[in-house]
């Protein structure tokens, strides 16, 4: 069992929730990139070791970049979550490291908070990077999975170029062969695996494309160079529906809370707009042509609260 730069692979191949690629995993099958490239939307690098000190954390650290690439290309968004909180979580220990699919589960289960909010901050040692974390960050950690809803299975019955249209894909390597004079590490001469890492991309028959989280984060690996375990992420945006109102109102009335704030607003498919009053009062005289005779009305507070509020430019407030 290697653990120089923290895997455990033992236990890898154990029959787990999403089962294989190709099998019964309730992971989908979308096509995202259908070249298999993901160059333009990698996330902001972050080393595993800092100051003397590694973290141990690489089944982490890749699968987090596999999932902020994932959101990055499929929602246009650039998200960071914090590497410390779910290695801590997921019981990474320092000199020790983790299995890829208890990681996973950890992000699936656990979510993470941001990383401005739990950093690999300047000094950090062991025992301060695996510290007790904060109940209040454990809670907005859940904030992530409420948002998204994270699947994994492992990757085997594809070819990793059909596995790379879908998703980048976490997959484990021996760390690392020679390099050769065109900066490409050859086949190490073992299929034995000791690192996590991201693999983003090829050029069919020459070289893998890797993420790494040390100095040189890019790296080749040429053709033939074995990856022992391959995972695949999926990562989709929940739907949530906008609340309801408890009792219709027409178009362009203008409305009040007359039981608790007083605040006042105009009603607009099914929403409340509120905003600067002289503008909400300007657009709802312009909206009736002047003719505002019955379009009042006055709301309780539980009806009020019922209704979406949004501002002038209907963005939800």
């Amino acid at each position: 069992m290697a653990i120089e730069y923290g895997l455990l692979e033992q236990e890898e191949h154990s029959a787990k929730e999403w089962g294989l690629a190709g099998g019964v995993s309730g992971v989908s099958e979308n096509v995202l990139r259908p070249d298999g490239q993901w160059d333009d939307f990698l996330p902001e690098f972050e080393s595993q070791w800092k100051d003397g000190f590694d973290t141990y954390a690489c089944v982490t650290f890749s699968a987090l970049n596999c999932i902020e690439t994932l959101v990055k290309v499929r929602y246009d968004k650039d998200i960071n979550k914090s590497d410390r909180f779910v290695a801590k979580m997921s019981d990474t220990r320092c000199g020790y490291g983790n299995w890829l699919y208890k990681v996973a589960d950890t992000i699936k289960e656990q979510g993470s908070c941001d990383e401005v909010d739990y950093p690999f901050s300047d000094g950090l040692v062991c025992e301060t990077y695996y510290a007790e974390i904060p109940q209040e960050l454990k809670d907005k950690a859940k904030i992530f999975i409420e948002d998204y809803d994270i699947k994994w299975e492992w990757a085997y019955n594809y070819t990793l170029q059909e596995g790379l249209t879908y998703a980048p894909l976490q997959v484990t390597i021996w760390a690392y062969g020679k390099r050769d004079s065109n900066d490409i590490y050859q086949h190490p001469g073992t299929t034995k695996s000791n690192h996590a890492v991201m693999l983003y991309g090829y050029k069919e028959g020459e070289y893998w494309k890797i993420y790494d989280h040390y100095a040189n984060k890019f790296k080749k690996l040429a053709w033939d160079y074995p990856m022992t375990s391959q995972l695949k992420f999926e990562i989709i945006k929940k739907l949530t529906q906008p609340p309801m109102p408890t009792i219709k109102v027409d178009n362009d009335t203008l409305v009040q809370d007359v039981e608790d704030s007083g605040a006042i607003g105009m009603v607009l498919d099914d929403k409340i707009i509120v905003d600067d009053l002289a503008k909400v009062l300007a657009t709802w005289q312009i909206r009736n042509n002047g003719n505002t005779v019955g379009k009042v009305r006055s709301l309780k507070k539980d009806e009020w609260d019922s209704f979406q509020k949004m501002n002038i430019s209907k963005q939800p407030i």
